[in-house]
């Protein structure tokens, strides 16, 4: 008879602690306020934030200095934070921005770490890494066009250095 007892109880303890605890493996209060950026399109619709998706043009991507790059996904979507709650989503106001990109991780595995290449060549056009396998140009005031289309240059970061840099392909995006 005990043992039952003991067995209801840690049935019923169990079933409390799911329904109580699964809330608080999202309670995440260092990103509370940190820009977010969706790991893929699911996750973008998901949250709400999702614009559009876009086409790359010549994927893989064959730069001049013999680097190929494959894209998987680009897309547009609303810029956002973290509320204090990792699953849920605050969408900026006034609206900003994001265009994200995902590709084989072992493509841009240096970028742009070693001053090698580099995306973009102005504060509003430059690609930063978001995670492994992800770049972001983020929180931007402009609506994502349609057709997008970035230099891809040699050496460091161009307008960090203002160095002169030679040119090693442009990633073309196209809406869906």
């Amino acid at each position: 008879m005990k043992k039952k007892w003991i067995t209801r109880l840690v049935v019923i303890v169990g079933i409390l602690g799911v329904f109580f605890l699964t809330p608080l493996r999202y309670y995440n209060p260092p990103l509370e306020g940190a820009g977010g950026y969706s790991d893929d399109i699911k996750e973008s619709k998901e949250r709400g934030v999702f614009l559009f998706e876009y086409e790359v043009k010549d994927n893989p991507l064959r730069l001049q200095n013999g680097r190929i790059i494959h894209f998987q996904q680009a897309w547009a979507e609303k810029a956002w934070t973290y509320p204090l709650f990792s699953n849920q989503t605050d969408i900026d106001d006034p609206p900003l921005y994001s265009i994200c990109i995902t590709v084989t991780k072992e493509d841009i595995a240096d970028y742009p770490h070693d001053g090698a290449w580099w995306i973009g060549d102005s504060p509003d056009t430059c690609f930063y890494r978001s995670n492994q396998g992800q770049l972001s140009l983020g929180r931007k005031r402009f609506l994502p066009q349609a057709f997008e289309t970035f230099i891809i240059h040699k050496g460091e970061n161009p307008y960090l250095t203002n160095n002169k840099t030679d040119i090693l392909g442009v990633l073309t995006l196209k809406r869906r």
